[in-house]
């Protein structure tokens, strides 16, 4: 069963959850009581509601758009049918192009379950053409009605002509994401965020910020500060501790210097903490009490992407090997197993702690003073010796062979330059200096990064990238191309994520990065969330935004439409015979996120809370259970139930439903 000692995430939530109130969103926790998601049991009272007068249509223009039946030209740009969307977020906005030459009058959406436990209609007159936002306590209603099938969605479009129905469906997870999210969020101005002509001014917003799930609720959470970046962060599963970044990155000042810094954030409020050394993207075990950095093996004079082949990574001063740190301390600890030519990028734990993931970049055999960084590769870990063991090579050179020049120089990015470790002299040879070599970029995406493990240890989720430097887009005249897949550890196996990264238009296609999966299954789901550039439905996004950005040297376009989506993950049946199936579903759009671009999604649980103390679901608790709203083990023996703690399935509560352990804890299984 689950050790107490450690403070392990749990599941989805159940039908013991309370009554909706509000509080949900942006205006959460100023003064209203934060919203309380709940299931409701299959016989429930059934969801009835027409709130079609709401729009102030006339009863005859509504009676019009329910008795409309014209072809559907118009078609549901937003969302995708089969979308999957979990309980006790904000509601999706349907989205449809008007026809040029058509003029809307108004629209109505039927909401439906085959159960017949939902009935719901709701209608807007013409102000907003082209969308329709279902009223948040509405979709809470839903929500807590759903079977996991499908949710028929009839939505009749009013022109001064005609009346168009269209139809599509979308499933509803029975389960509600806990926990928040991480992420950067910068500005729409690029001479703001890099300092010139006297910019950023103090008071700032860009830098990291947190969306707690549970409510909606955003807030800025360690911002810059004056022309200190903040960012390139990472934390523990747990959400107990935040290491980030913090350089002074202003062009007058060409040398790039920074600092690393451990943040206690159990509280909910950032407290900062022991000065790390060059920890820059490294992994946090789930308790937070040690970090592994990453190792590069030579002096780093370049650019602030340290791309040139015989170095690391982003900002990470070399030459240093991977190893790791006590976050109370700062000092390093003995680990066994770890080679210091295994430079190990871009790792990240398991959620309970038993494994690393990591980019396995290594001296190249056939380039000398060239990287091999084509290489995905897990490892075992024992936090109670520091042992590192059994390395197994999970992707090897994916993707098409690398063979067009890179060039830093054409990067406005590359401008930037930071110092030496120790004062050390760079290599000279093939102009490394510049940023420029041969043989870098791929005709397609290749070099696999960020990777990140399902709660249920059987698979990574990871992102294929064409720029040997990993980075998405900043300062490129073109993004990077970038497509996610997933892995599964056992056989090797690799499946392209295209339910996720599906659009509309194929010219926004495959620019999708920096995947972080939630700790917890939640709804028989594993939760996937990447910065991807891409429309949302009709709304304009794409690949490129005009700017500012366009008006620095060699810069197309912003970064404006860096934003987050979503994805469930099949976890139960993504293995079907000898063939390895697609697991994710189409994509929705983080509602609420903010205005700013936002990239580098960290998804983490809530620190845990103490027995007695209240709660909603076992993932509350640092022991794993929750019992009539209070932190307690149970004093007799008895069945786990949903987000309760677990070793095997045997432990849960079979009622009809299917339950399986995933992770520690208990969840439904999803067979669709």
């Amino acid at each position: 069963m689950l050790d107490a000692s450690l403070p392990l995430p749990a599941a989805t939530p159940d039908a013991s959850w309370g009554p909706l109130v509000p509080g949900f969103g942006p205006d959460a926790g100023k003064g209203a009581k934060p919203a309380i998601r709940r299931l409701l049991p299959p016989d429930a009272e059934k969801f009835a509601r027409d709130d079609t007068r709401r729009s102030g249509l006339s009863a005859e223009e509504i009676a019009r758009l329910r008795d409309g039946a014209a072809a559907c030209s118009v078609g549901i740009a937003y969302p995708s049918e089969g979308t999957v969307f979990p309980v006790g977020l904000q509601p999706p906005t349907l989205m449809w192009a008007v026809p040029p030459g058509k003029i809307q009058t108004g629209a109505l959406v039927r909401m439906h379950y085959a159960t017949d436990s939902v009935d719901y209609s709701f209608a807007v007159n013409a102000e907003r053409p082209g969308e329709l936002q279902i009223p948040q306590d509405a979709w809470f209603e839903i929500g807590a009605r759903t079977d996991q099938r499908a949710l028929a969605i009839e939505l009749s479009i009013g022109f001064e002509d005609e009346v168009q129905r269209c139809q599509t469906s979308v499933r509803v997870a029975r389960g509600a994401l806990t926990g928040s999210l991480f992420y950067y969020q910068s500005s729409l101005d690029v001479a703001e965020s890099f300092g010139v002509g006297g910019q950023p001014p103090e008071g700032s917003e860009m830098g990291i910020y947190r969306l707690r799930l549970g409510t909606g609720q955003l807030e800025p959470f360690i911002t810059q500060e004056g022309a200190n970046c903040v960012g390139c962060h990472a934390m523990n599963a747990r959400g107990t501790k935040l290491i980030s970044m913090t350089a002074d990155l202003r062009l007058e000042n060409v040398s790039v210097t920074d600092s690393y810094y451990v943040y206690d954030i159990s509280s909910g409020k950032p407290e900062r903490r022991a000065k790390l050394d060059n920890t820059n993207f490294g992994a946090v075990t789930p308790d937070g009490r040690f970090v592994l950095s990453v190792g590069t093996p030579d002096c780093t004079q370049g650019e602030i992407y340290d791309v040139p082949p015989n170095r690391g990574v982003w900002f990470v001063d070399g030459p240093a090997v991977a190893k790791l740190q006590d976050t109370d301390t700062g000092e390093s600890v003995a680990a066994n197993g770890l080679d210091p030519s295994w430079y190990m990028w871009m790792p990240q734990f398991s959620a309970d702690g038993r494994m690393v993931v990591f980019n396995h970049a290594k001296p190249d055999p056939e380039r000398e003073g060239f990287i091999d960084r084509r290489e995905l590769a897990v490892m075992d870990y024992d936090e109670s010796t520091h042992t590192f063991s059994n390395l197994r090579v999970v992707v090897s050179h994916l993707g098409p062979e690398p063979t067009g020049a890179y060039d830093m120089t054409t990067q406005v990015l590359g401008l930037l330059h930071r110092n030496g470790r120790d004062s050390c002299m760079p290599p000279l040879g093939q102009a490394l200096t510049s940023g420029k070599y041969d043989r870098g970029v791929c005709d397609g995406p290749c070099y696999p990064a960020w990777p990140a493990f399902t709660p249920d240890n059987r698979g990574v989720v990871f992102s294929l990238i064409d720029q040997p430097d990993f980075n998405h887009s900043a300062g490129r005249k073109q993004p990077a191309k970038a497509h996610l897949y997933y892995v599964e550890i056992a056989s090797g196996r690799v499946v392209r994520l295209d339910n996720a990264m599906r659009v509309a238009d194929l010219d926004e296609y495959g620019y999708d990065n920096y995947p972080s999966v939630l700790p917890v299954s939640v709804g028989g789901y594993a939760w996937l969330f990447w910065t991807g550039r891409r429309s949302w439905g009709t709304r304009g996004g794409g690949i490129y935004q005009p700017g500012a950005m366009g008006e620095l040297p060699g810069l197309a376009g912003s970064s404006s439409s860096r934003r987050i989506w979503v994805s469930a993950l099949r976890l139960s049946d993504a293995t079907r015979g000898d063939a390895l199936t697609d697991p994710s579903s189409p994509a929705f759009f983080l509602e609420g996120q903010g205005e700013r671009p936002s990239m580098r999604v960290s998804a983490a649980l809530d620190a845990c809370r103490a027995e007695g103390s209240a709660c909603e679901t076992g993932v509350d608790c640092c022991g794993g259970y929750c019992s009539s709203g209070e932190c307690r083990v149970p004093e007799a023996p008895t069945c786990s139930k949903a987000t309760d703690a677990c070793s095997s399935a045997a432990d849960c509560c079979q009622d009809g439903t299917g339950q399986a352990c995933i992770g520690g804890f208990c969840d439904l299984i999803v067979l669709q």
